[in-house]
């Protein structure tokens, strides 16, 4: 996870800042030699990165069009349900406006992070977000106002099995036994615990 979050944080710099583009995308076209020999989760990363910058630097245009849609396509989801009188009900995506398309798009984290797709969500978001500021990012106050959110249960279960399958079973933290008045203290003081700090 940190390996793919440092690409994607990479290919972000080089989207954002023109001046570093062409190193960023050098590097992630070079993977580390012997990066084969990984564990298979990693080794198939860079891979990915290589692939990511070909495509932006050949269709990065057409990928902001596609994510465009692909925001669209999100707000409709969102908002067809909301009452017909709603300024924030769409049920044409030709009608979803840009300022509510780049947040359909960023708001997919869950997507970007799950699934089959999620590189694919990813590189979408990274096309059109990268060089996104920071008040494009939101959805207008009213909207959200109207737009129920999402249900959390699931998508924190689902996380949290994420972790568990990345990161193993976790063992609870347990505190250390406390030493014995006349035993050593554990600071390494060379003093008992009594005069230091169990005083």
């Amino acid at each position: 996870m940190d390996l793919r979050e440092a690409g994607w944080g990479l290919i972000a710099l080089g989207l954002r800042h023109s001046a570093l583009r062409s190193e960023v995308f050098r590097f992630l076209r070079s993977p580390p030699a012997g990066f084969e020999a990984l564990e298979p989760a990693a080794a198939s990363t860079y891979p990915i990165f290589a692939e990511t910058a070909r495509l932006l630097d050949e269709k990065q245009d057409a990928l902001r069009e596609q994510a465009m849609d692909f925001g669209r396509k999100i707000i409709v989801e969102h908002t067809r349900d909301l009452d017909p009188s709603s300024a924030y009900r769409f049920t044409d995506v030709s009608k979803v406006p840009d300022e509510l398309a780049l947040p359909g798009v960023l708001g997919t984290w869950y997507d970007a992070h799950n699934g089959p797709r999620g590189n694919d969500v990813m590189l979408l978001a990274l096309a059109v977000g990268a060089s996104a500021r920071a008040e494009d990012l939101y959805y207008p106050a009213a909207m959200l106002r109207e737009v129920p959110p999402d249900d959390l249960e699931p998508i924190g279960a689902s996380l949290a099995g994420m972790y568990w399958t990345l990161n193993g079973p976790h063992e609870p933290a347990r505190q250390a036994p406390r030493p014995g008045r006349n035993e050593p203290c554990p600071c390494g003081s060379g003093k008992k615990y009594k005069k230091c700090h169990g005083a």
